[in-house]
This record gives C-alpha cells, structure tokens and sequence, in this order.
C-alpha cells in the first residue's frame, strides 16, 4: 500500500513539473502570474480575454455614435429602443445557448467557432439604411457576447479554487474594458474623419469600418484558440444619455461612458479578490453575501445618477427682478 501511495505521488510530482506554475491533484493553476504567457494555462489566460475584448469593442463601438446614427437613419425613440431590447434579447439568448456548447465542444472551440461566426455581421452594419435593418443588425451583432460565459467557463477549467475568482475577474475585467476604449475611441475616430469635410452621413459609417482590425485581431486569435447583464444595458445607452440629458458633445460623452467599461480593469479584480478571500473563510456563502452587498450598491448608485440633470450639475444664472 506504501509502495503505491508513493508511486502516486511521483507520478504527480511528474505532472507537475510538466508546467511552469504549480498545480492541484486536478492540474489547475493555483497561482495567476498576470506577466506571463507560459503554456498552457497564462497563454490561456490572454488568449482568452484578448478574443472577448475585440468582441466587446466591436459590439458596443455603435451606442458611441448613437446620436449621430438616430440622426442619419431618421430613429425614433421607439426604434432605438427596439434597437437596444433587440441587442439585449440577443445577447442572454446566445450566453444561454453557449453554456451547452461549452460542455459540447469545450470553451477553445465554443468561442472560435462563434467569433468567426459573428464577424461576418460587423461590417454591414456601417451599410444600414432602414430602422429595420438596423434593429437585425444590433441584435445578431451581440450573440459574439456569449463569450464571456466560455471565458469564465475556461478560466473555471484552469485555475483552481483557490485563485479562480481572481482569474475570472481579471480576465472578465481586461476583455470588458474593450466597451471603455470604444466609447473612447469612436467618437475621436468620428470627429476625425468628419475633419476632412466627410459629410456626416458618411463620416459615422467609416468610423464603423474602422473596427474591423479589431476583428482581424480576433481572428488571429481565435486561430490560435483552434490550433491551440445590468453592465450591457449600462454600456448601451450611456454615450446617448449623457449626450441627451446633459447637452455634451459627442467627445465628451464618449469619455464619460468611457469611464464605465475602463473602471472593469480594477472593479472586477478587486471583485475577484474580495471574493476569494469571502469564500477562503467563509465558504460560498461568503461569496453570495459580497454579490449582494455589490449590487446593492451598484443599485443605489444607478438610482443617484437618474436623480442628476443639467440643473444640478450647472449652476443657472441668478436673474434679478
């Protein structure tokens, strides 16, 4: 019986040493080295988060140029509704039907095969001249979301109990940024183009065209993945709610709503952290309470911002009489 425990324990002293971060009796990953790329579990990591960013800066490079689109293709508030229900609708459809693909096909082909599937639909959209057409769009466009349910599922594969939140949340967190850098960048790219006297009905179209290297980006990693829902609702309206209620510019708005998807680089770590550390003296029930306890006040906060207008945030001239 001794002979074979210790013949255990050197055939997994063997595996182990097989890979450049220490591992569990399952093979997961019981450390996350954010600088590194070694195979397979860090080279996962990056592919993984690199793919889901190019995703979420595809899909939400439109609500940044809303304002000028309602304007060009004649939207009503009835149609950017319908506009933002549908990419809405499209997204829990596809993250529902992703989770059987994962156990399928696994979380490398789940989300290869949906990229390369989705891309196709992106460059049509700078091509929309019908409310219609542009209600199919948002909603096709955002079945490529349902990656984020194979990162987590392959982070989950990976990474051991002990530090899998903090993989989840950093890789969530750095791909979920790609919604920060678009309202960013699209509204910057727009104003560019439209100062080379490119009409506007044009200018927003180029601008959307603009986004295909971040498909081509996806692209090249998803053939290397083949050889080797309150934050979607926030992201799509936040650009025209500030542009609308506040009466910013189409820049400045963009920079705001920017600050929404770039505070996921340290939200969702931090979240991730504070998790592991729950569940490390708690259990999961620790875990369930910090959920709670963050969407409380994330509710809160929503509630505080809708209480802001013009009027509070600029002061009125006082008026003699």
């Amino acid at each position: 019986m001794e002979a074979e425990d210790a013949d255990e324990e050197q055939v997994l002293k063997d595996h182990r040493s097989m890979f450049a971060l220490p591992v569990d009796a399952d093979q997961k990953a019981t450390e996350l080295r954010l600088f590194s790329i070694a195979p397979p579990y860090m080279l996962a990591f990056h592919l993984a988060w690199l793919s889901l960013f190019s995703n979420f800066f595809s899909t939400f490079s439109i609500p940044p140029l809303l304002a000028v689109i309602r304007d060009n293709l004649n939207l009503t508030d009835t149609d950017t509704g319908h506009a933002g229900t549908a990419a809405f609708l499209g997204s829990i459809f596809s993250r529902i039907a992703m989770g059987p693909m994962c156990d399928l096909l696994g979380p490398r082909i789940a989300i290869a095969t949906l990229s390369l599937l989705t891309a196709p639909v992106i460059l049509p959209t700078s091509l929309v001249s019908s409310p219609n057409s542009f209600i199919v769009i948002r909603f096709i466009a955002d079945f490529s979301l349902a990656n984020f349910v194979a990162n987590q599922f392959w982070m989950s594969c990976m990474f051991s109990g002990c530090v899998v939140g903090l993989a989840n949340a950093f890789s969530a967190g750095r791909a979920n940024m790609g919604s920060g850098v678009t309202q960013l960048i699209m509204p910057l790219i727009y104003s560019l183009i439209m100062s080379f006297n490119v009409p506007s009905f044009a200018a927003w179209r180029l601008a959307l065209s603009c986004r295909q290297f971040f498909k081509f980006m996806d692209f090249g990693v998803d053939l290397c993945l083949q050889f080797w829902s309150g934050v979607l609702t926030t992201d799509t309206i936040v650009a025209q709610y500030f542009y609308d209620r506040f009466n910013v510019n189409l820049e400045v708005a963009g920079i705001i709503a920017a600050s929404f998807g770039m505070a996921n680089l340290f939200s969702r770590p931090s979240g991730g952290l504070v998790s592991d550390t729950l569940a490390r003296r708690f259990g999961m029930r620790g875990r369930s309470w910090g959920l709670w306890v963050a969407q409380t006040v994330a509710g809160l906060s929503c509630l505080l911002l809708g209480r802001f207008s013009v009027r509070v945030l600029r002061k009125e001239p006082h008026v003699c009489r």
